[in-house]
């Protein structure tokens, strides 16, 4: 980024190559829109491309860039009040009669469905950090400055969100 900041075009190319798909899955699975999760994307690589040169000496790329779709991300939920409850009512129902039926698993593709569905029923705070964790590989420290807490309150929320992921998946594997 820094080079980027001292005008090579091509590092951008390089930085947008790396983190473009990794980046893109974090905001699609914060928002659970694709169209959306596009849009939200590219306004987080158009706000680094606007602010290049401010980007701060003290930082590393990865966190910095978290933390610019973190800030874009929930300024759309404040802004929109995006949620996804008509999707959210349609999971439920469908994963009620899979609980009750956990014989219905029969192949990793069926597990895997059903592991991202109990992400995306994850209160937020839980998701982000858990995405971070495995979308984007951050470490702890990264995550809480990504997203603005402190490290220990990164560490709960994670903790927090693998112990649903684990107990809502434990009759499925």
């Amino acid at each position: 980024m820094r080079a980027y900041a001292g005008g090579d075009a091509e590092a951008f190319e390089t930085l947008y190559e790396r983190y473009r798909v990794p980046l893109y899955r974090y905001v699609l699975h914060l928002c659970g829109n694709d169209f959306l999760g596009r849009d939200l994307a590219q306004d987080v690589w158009m706000k680094l491309i606007a602010g290049h040169q401010d980007f701060p000496d003290d930082v590393s790329f990865r966190p910095y860039l978290y933390r610019i779709a973190h800030n874009r991300v929930m300024d759309e939920f404040r802004r929109d009040k995006v949620r996804r409850a008509h999707s959210e009512s349609s999971q439920a129902q469908g994963n009620e009669i899979e609980e009750r039926d956990p014989e219905r698993i029969t192949d990793a593709g069926e597990a895997a469905r059903r592991l991202l569905s109990l992400v995306d029923e994850l209160p937020t705070e839980q998701r982000e950090v858990f995405l971070l964790r495995e979308e984007a590989d951050l470490s702890i420290q990264e995550i809480a400055q990504a997203i603005g807490v402190g490290v220990e309150t990164a560490k709960s929320r994670l903790r927090y969100a693998m112990k649903k992921l684990r107990n809502g998946m434990s009759g499925w594997l």
